[in-house]
């Protein structure tokens, strides 16, 4: 329930930043479907040769990383922030990944918001 609600706040937020109402866009996920998926990944002895989905950080293990100045730079886990890993890692430490899937209910049409479309 509690992720939910973060869920809904962030749609809000972003309905904010986009100049659209907050409340009409959120409604449209206030009743749908929430999917939980959590992964262990065990150390594997071979990790140079295993890749494998990526976790959300929950702990001190890396896996994170932006590509700055033409280099790749891992970014360190800070305490209580929320970094979403997407790709492919090697596995060298045990991991444990949670990922969140919120859909809008049944029913709602998808498309494009008339209020962001200009010139049709």
């Amino acid at each position: 329930m509690e992720l939910h609600k973060i869920t809904i706040y962030l749609i809000k937020r972003i309905a904010k930043n986009l100049g659209i109402d907050p409340k009409m866009l959120s409604s449209f996920f206030e009743d749908g479907a929430q999917v939980i998926r959590m992964n262990y990944y065990p150390p594997c002895v071979e990790a140079s040769k295993v890749l494998g989905a990526s976790p959300l950080q929950v702990n001190e293990v890396e896996g994170l990383q932006i590509k700055k100045d033409e280099k790749w730079v891992s970014v360190k886990p800070i305490p209580g922030a929320l970094i979403v890993d997407i790709g492919d890692i090697i596995k060298e430490k045990e991991r444990l990944s949670m990922a969140a899937f919120h859909n809008s209910k049944v029913g709602t049409k998808i498309g494009p918001l008339a209020d962001l479309v200009l010139g049709f």
